[in-house]
């Protein structure tokens, strides 16, 4: 974020920062606990104030710490008033105030590992004007290949996982409430089993976000659907029957192509360090330049009350949510079907066998390409050309 506002000012490279919400991390060097001095990365406090001068307050901020968060553990919601941020003194009485959550600060808690992380923290801007499921907050959680950075080749799997809060959203007027906030899911903090929790979706809990049971409870404001197709006279009042079909719509025609242009801004803006991690890793090992990479990505995603996308964080362990069977239960939320296998096929773990059909054809036409572009194609352009053709065939 910091990186697009000092650098890309013009209008043509503003959709690279849209998606990306201001961050800085917080660090304590006290060895004991609640901790009592906190150092803001010192090239970000500067920029935090700068940035302030400019926005609506309160601004609103959730807190994770850098490890350790999973199930949102540790997270919590904080907001910042204009005298919070008048100085970097300021704001780092205002981080020392609330770098720790109220669970930490029982005298009982304050030994614990699990407070004890909560010392290094992320504070990142909270996208709390979002869109909603059935009344309840949602982030999304997609899967992207990355196949090349260089030039840049990546496939999006068509539809996300939504991940829904057990309670009813209720803006910032109760911003302690974790579970309405940042404990999405099946929680143990907030529900006392998936019965429970899934008791709040009639229609079954929408495992997908191309499932109708997802269109039929999507709102961008509490109670009010997306706006009706062109020429689409059905009622489109909460409850009615072809709701769904309009807020598909809107979801296909506005949110998605801004996920895809959130999950490509992100990886375009990442690629300059990539790049410099793969030459490192080259000159420490000449025999790693044959190497074939890809990445399978997870990125998790807000949706505010415009369709806009933002991208709250990215994870990186290759992993699907989910299954491979249908056991029933929690785990039967979401299923990996053949996911994982589909994006191994298109990075060509088996050889791509689609090619002894097409193989011929293929050279045929890169010849053709590169004699009209010049005379002859780099050894790497027509691998790269070559590659590209061969992961749609098989995507």
């Amino acid at each position: 974020f910091w990186t697009c506002r000092g650098h890309m000012s013009s209008r043509a490279d503003a959709w690279l920062c849209a998606a990306l919400l201001p961050a800085f991390d917080v660090a304590s060097t006290s060895r004991g606990w609640p901790p009592r001095d906190v150092r803001v990365a010192v090239s970000r406090a500067s920029d935090v104030v700068a940035w302030a001068a400019s926005q609506t307050f309160p601004v609103v901020w959730i807190v994770k710490p850098r490890e350790g968060s999973y199930l949102s553990r540790g997270m919590h919601v904080v907001t910042m008033s204009r005298r919070d941020v008048a100085t970097p003194a300021a704001l780092d009485a205002w981080v020392l105030d609330r770098v720790v959550d109220r669970d930490c600060r029982r005298p009982a808690a304050r030994r614990g590992p699990e407070c004890d992380r909560r010392k290094n923290v992320t504070f990142q801007r909270y996208v709390h004007r979002t869109a909603l499921v059935r009344g309840r907050k949602f982030d999304v959680r997609v899967w992207v290949l990355v196949t090349s950075v260089d030039p840049l080749r990546l496939y999006v799997l068509r539809h996300g996982y939504p991940k829904i809060a057990s309670r009813a959203y209720t803006g910032t007027r109760d911003l302690g409430d974790q579970c309405r906030h940042v404990r999405l899911m099946l929680d143990p903090a907030c529900v006392h089993g998936a019965g429970e929790f899934l008791a709040n979706f009639p229609d079954g809990y929408p495992k997908s976000t191309a499932s109708p049971v997802f269109h039929d409870g999507f709102e961008l404001v509490r109670g009010h659907a997306p706006p009706p197709l062109p020429g689409n006279t059905t009622a489109t009042a909460p409850g009615a029957r072809a709701r769904w079909v309009d807020a598909e719509h809107f979801w296909q025609a506005t949110v998605w192509p801004n996920v895809e242009r959130a999950l490509t801004a992100a990886l375009l803006l990442a690629r300059r360090d990539l790049l410099r991690a793969k030459a490192a890793h080259e000159r420490a090992d000449p025999a790693a330049a044959g190497l074939r990479r890809f990445a399978l990505l997870a990125p998790d995603l807000a949706v505010d009350r415009r369709g806009r996308v933002y991208v709250e964080e990215i994870n990186a362990n290759g992993k699907i949510m989910g299954t491979h069977g249908r056991a029933g239960g929690y785990r039967d939320l979401f299923h990996d079907d053949g996911y994982v296998r589909a994006f191994l096929r298109i990075v060509g773990v088996d050889a791509h066998p689609e090619k002894k059909r097409y193989g011929g054809a293929l050279a045929a036409a890169l010849d053709h390409f590169c004699a009209a572009a010049g005379g002859s194609c780099a050894p790497g352009d027509r691998a790269d050309l070559e590659a590209a053709v061969d992961e749609e065939a098989h995507a």
